[in-house]
């Protein structure tokens, strides 16, 4: 009993100078080989045995098994760093190979049973955005602002975290989408006014993420393209229609994009399984801030009377209540679907005279690919 008294303390701790200092924190490789030995007993046994045709007795023993090979799963991956702290510290690598065994067979475990998940997490977005051109300071609220009511679609790509120790770890991002971008156009007769149109964006991010039990805090930083193009469309909103054409301003149909900010996420299970099922990209809610250079909006040409045009502000969040759980794996949540809505806004960062701001309201659904394509076969 004082064995596993000990392994559970370890399992709720991590290696730490203040830890070391304290003889009595210190645990012995004995004590490490005889927590990796009750492990191994718990992946080790079976299943409680159900006769077939008791169908719900069935499953809820499978349940019971696949707790357990979770919970094994995250007490290998908690006793972790005092492996790696103890081979450290004393010569040997038997607890690191001991380790590395049990993870390998914890997972391939998790995979039988349908929980693990690809090395990337991959969704296709889509739905519909009502956008809107916003005003500033100054700007008569009866100046004209172009919206749109799109349809949109993006895919998303975010590779599995690498741990960086102290419970930082790191990923990278990958997207590109169709939807409708905030611009500055002008017909003939007008100044430039805000809109919204339609085009191309792609972008890589990278992240410096941080968890606690059921979210996780990011410093997330992005460069990225926008495609428009510079072909004009008629105003509907005037008659007879003008044609409005792209503010000019030197730039061509594409622009580079970079920004930087801070991603909080939110799960409705632990980070831990989250990354474990290669669904991190699908949280409960999702709320960023940061700020933003946008090249499209340079100083020049028609847009030369703003101020610092190219700096923006911008914060949004998304809400997915509406989830489809995978039932291939139990009752562990994995989702298939998300169906959620949110708002994005971009606005100036300084100057007394300001390049107007943009809104986006989205109503949008989250397909997991991975887990859809598992599904078809």
């Amino acid at each position: 009993m004082a064995t596993r008294g000990e392994c559970q303390r370890l399992t709720v701790t991590r290696p730490s100078q203040r830890n070391l200092r304290r003889g009595s924190a210190q645990p012995s490789t004995a004590t490490l080989v005889a927590c990796l030995d009750l492990v191994r007993t718990a992946l080790m046994q079976p299943a409680t045995a159900v006769p077939e045709s008791a169908a719900s007795k069935q499953a809820a023993s499978s349940d019971r098994r696949l707790g357990q090979l979770l919970g094994t799963y995250r007490a290998v991956e908690q006793l972790e760093p005092w492996v790696v702290w103890s081979d450290k510290s004393q010569p040997g690598s038997f607890l690191t190979l001991e380790l590395a065994s049990l993870k390998a067979a914890a997972l391939a475990a998790l995979a039988a049973e349908r929980v693990v998940g690809p090395k990337h997490g991959v969704v296709i977005d889509a739905g519909v955005m009502q956008a809107e051109g916003g005003g500033d300071l100054g700007q008569s609220v009866s100046a004209p602002r172009l919206g749109t009511t799109s349809a949109f679609v993006r895919l998303e790509i975010e590779t599995a975290h690498i741990d960086l120790g102290a419970g930082w770890d790191a990923g990278l991002g990958f997207h590109v989408g169709w939807q409708p971008m905030l611009t500055m156009t002008r017909s003939a007769m007008s100044a430039a006014i805000p809109a919204y149109r339609d085009g191309l964006a792609t972008s890589q991010s990278f992240r410096f993420a941080r968890a606690s039990s059921t979210t996780e805090t990011a410093i997330v930083g992005r460069v990225g393209a926008t495609r428009l193009s510079l072909a004009p469309v008629l105003d509907g909103s005037t008659s007879p229609n003008q044609p409005l054409a792209i503010a000019d301003n030197g730039i061509a149909e594409w622009a580079l994009v970079f920004d930087a900010g801070v991603d909080f996420r939110w799960y409705e299970r632990d980070v831990w399984l989250e990354h474990l099922t290669a669904q991190i990209i699908e949280p409960l809610v999702d709320a960023h801030v940061g700020l933003r250079h946008d090249q499209r909006f340079h100083r020049a040409g028609d847009l030369s009377e703003f101020d610092d045009p190219t700096g923006r502000l911008i914060f949004g969040f998304m809400v997915n209540p509406i989830r489809l759980t995978d039932r291939s794996t139990g009752g562990i949540g994995n989702t298939r679907l998300t169906v959620g809505g949110g708002f994005e806004f971009e606005g100036a960062l300084r100057g007394p005279t300001r390049l107007p701001s943009g809104f986006r309201v989205v109503l949008a659904g989250r397909l997991d690919l991975p887990r859809m394509w598992t599904a078809g076969k």
